[in-house]
């Protein structure tokens, strides 16, 4: 514990594992209780929230309730994740 949590920049930002990261880290839960939380591996969250693995709908479904979101507050990261470019991701999040 005592380390700052370094939160995602630039175009990182912007991809679902980040988002999915920067939710975890404001509401204070470390990626081990998170894995605990969900019954992932610690090693598996840690890939999805870098890039590495992709992001999948029950996955999200399951941040959401850990977090105590509401049902689909975090669906719209399954649509900037099968985005191609930054500029991809920016266009479906600003289009309607």
């Amino acid at each position: 514990m005592g380390r700052k949590p370094i939160l995602p920049q630039g175009a990182n930002a912007f991809t679902a594992g980040a988002q999915l990261r920067q939710q975890r880290l404001k509401n204070g839960i470390s990626l081990q209780e998170m894995a605990e939380r969900l019954t992932y591996s610690k090693g598996y969250l840690s890939a999805v929230e870098n890039g590495k693995e992709r992001v999948h709908k029950e996955l999200v479904e399951r941040y959401e309730t850990a977090l105590g979101l509401e049902e689909g507050e975090l669906s719209g990261l399954l649509q900037v994740h099968r985005s191609t470019s930054l500029a991809d991701a920016i266009t479906e999040i600003i289009t309607p």
